[in-house]
C-alpha cells in the first residue's frame, strides 16, 4: 500500500488508488482516496463514477446515485455512469427512473450487450410493477420491449403473455404462448393458460390438448 501512495495533490493518483481498494474489497480507503481525488478535482467525471462504485460495494446505494448522478451532469452522454446509475436504481426497486438511464447508455453505445440486458430487465420488472397495478396495456408494452431485448427470458414472455390475455388481446397472445412453451416446455401453469386462450378462441380441441398436458406436467410433479 505504501509503494501506492500518491505524491500530494496528485489526482490520478488518488483516483487510481481507489479503484485498486475498491477491487480488493477495502471499500471505506477507497472512498476516502477518492473523495481527496475529487476535493483537488472536483469536476473529474471519471472519479465521481468511480466514487459511486466504491459507494455501491460498500452498499450504501443512496450516495452511489448521487455521485452516478454527479458525473452524469458533468459529462452528458457518459455511457458508463448512466449503466452504473441504472443498475444502482433497479436494485432499489426504482426500475420506472432506471428505464431512461439505460436507454440513453444504449443510445451512446448501441452495441453494449450488457446494457441492452439490463434494460430488458428494467423493463421486465417495470412490466410486473404495472401488471400488479392493473395497467394491463402498459404492462404488455413494457413486457413487450423485454421480449424485443430478452426474447429467451421466459419470465419476459410469458408476462407479455399474461398481459395480452389481461387486455383482451387473446389472438395476439397465441404467438406469444408459442414462444414461452419452445422455451419452457414443462411449464404447467404455460399450458393450462394458454389452453384457455385456446379454448376461448374456440380453438377446443387445441386448448384441451394443452390443458391435458397441464394436468399430466402437474401429476408427473407430485409423484
Amino acid at each position: 500500500r505504501e509503494a501506492l501512495n500518491p505524491r500530494p495533490g496528485d489526482a490520478d493518483g488518488h483516483n487510481d488508488l481507489g479503484c485498486i481498494l475498491t477491487l480488493t474489497g477495502d471499500t471505506a480507503g477507497a472512498i476516502r482516496e477518492l473523495e481527496q481525488a475529487i476535493a483537488l478535482r472536483p469536476d473529474s467525471a471519471p472519479s465521481h463514477n468511480n466514487l459511486g462504485n466504491a459507494l455501491h460495494a460498500a452498499g450504501r446505494s443512496a450516495e452511489a446515485i448521487a455521485a452516478y448522478t454527479k458525473a452524469i451532469q458533468l459529462k452528458p452522454g457518459y455511457a458508463e455512469a448512466l449503466d452504473n446509475l441504472g443498475i444502482e436504481l433497479a436494485g432499489a426497486g426504482r426500475t420506472a427512473e432506471a428505464i431512461p438511464q439505460f436507454e440513453e447508455a444504449l443510445r451512446v453505445r448501441p452495441n453494449r450487450a450488457t446494457t441492452r440486458e439490463n434494460l430488458g430487465r428494467a423493463l421486465q420488472a417495470q412490466g410486473a410493477v404495472v401488471a400488479a397495478q392493473g395497467d394491463w396495456r402498459e404492462a404488455a408494452a413494457l413486457f413487450a420491449r423485454a421480449v424485443a431485448l430478452l426474447p429467451d427470458s421466459i419470465a419476459a414472455q410469458s408476462g407479455l403473455a399474461v398481459a395480452l390475455v389481461n387486455s383482451d388481446r387473446l389472438e395476439a397472445a397465441v404467438p406469444v404462448f408459442q414462444a414461452a412453451l419452445r422455451l419452457d416446455p414443462k411449464s404447467a401453469e404455460l399450458h393450462d393458460n394458454f389452453g384457455q386462450v385456446l379454448n376461448a378462441l374456440g380453438r377446443k380441441r387445441e386448448g384441451l390438448e394443452h390443458m391435458d398436458e397441464a394436468a399430466r406436467l402437474r401429476l408427473g410433479a407430485a409423484r
